[in-house]
């Protein structure tokens, strides 16, 4: 299986699995890929910034793009939380 090797590591669009690229906005909006952005300027991210995919139109936070993320959501909705 593919992954995320760089700054993408650990995410995927959790609605169609695409591995990039993702918009991200916040203090500026850039297009991820793996091997990098998309933009002129310096860019730093967290997980409350909006992040969409562009191959689905998923919109969520970049927190919802992460692998980690999301298989603790299915978990927790396993044992009804």
């Amino acid at each position: 299986m593919k992954r995320n090797r760089n700054c993408l590591k650990g995410m995927r669009c959790p609605q169609c699995g695409a591995l990039e690229p993702f918009e991200v906005y916040g203090p500026c909006s850039v297009i991820v890929r793996d091997d990098g952005t998309e933009t002129v300027q310096y860019c730093e991210w967290n997980d409350d910034y909006a992040c969409s995919c562009p191959a689905c139109e998923f919109n969520g936070l970049v927190q919802d793009f992460k692998i980690a993320y999301q298989k603790n959501r299915r978990r927790a909705a396993k044992r009804g939380n």
